[in-house]
């Protein structure tokens, strides 16, 4: 029974994380394109290239959280699991360490900064942490 319903819900589980990745992949494009619109509003050339090397800061510092997560917390799940794959559970607790840790990373002064230009800056961590995750698969 156990086995039916993994083969049941193994396929649908696999086209939820597709599809979030999707989704994430899509929520970036939008992040950036009305951060990319609000840069180009901004006159001062000081101004753009500081915000710019936040954001590329952001991304990196981003990218690094999600390296270190995937390192230590996803890989001793997996290897805790006897078919290796994260249960939706432990995918959410992945995802909010992911995002604590990014949050650290970047610091209260980057998040402030960011915070004067994207709408929702915990939405754009989220999004740039599934875009991470989507491009290393």
């Amino acid at each position: 029974m156990t086995d039916q319903l993994t083969q049941i819900l193994t396929p649908v589980f696999l086209t939820i994380i597709s599809a979030l990745g999707s989704i994430a992949i899509y929520a970036i494009k939008v992040f950036a394109d009305k951060a990319k619109a609000h840069i180009a509003a901004i006159e001062n050339d000081t101004n753009r290239n500081a915000i710019s090397a936040t954001f590329t800061l952001a991304e990196k510092l981003i990218n690094t959280a999600v390296l270190e997560t995937n390192q230590t917390l996803v890989n001793n799940l997996k290897t805790a699991s006897a078919d290796r794959n994260l249960t939706t559970e432990e995918t959410k607790i992945a995802l909010q360490q992911t995002y604590n840790k990014a949050k650290i990373l970047i610091g209260e002064q980057t998040y402030a900064e960011l915070n004067t230009v994207v709408p929702d800056v915990e939405a754009w961590i989220l999004a740039n942490i599934e875009a991470t995750i989507a491009k290393s698969k």
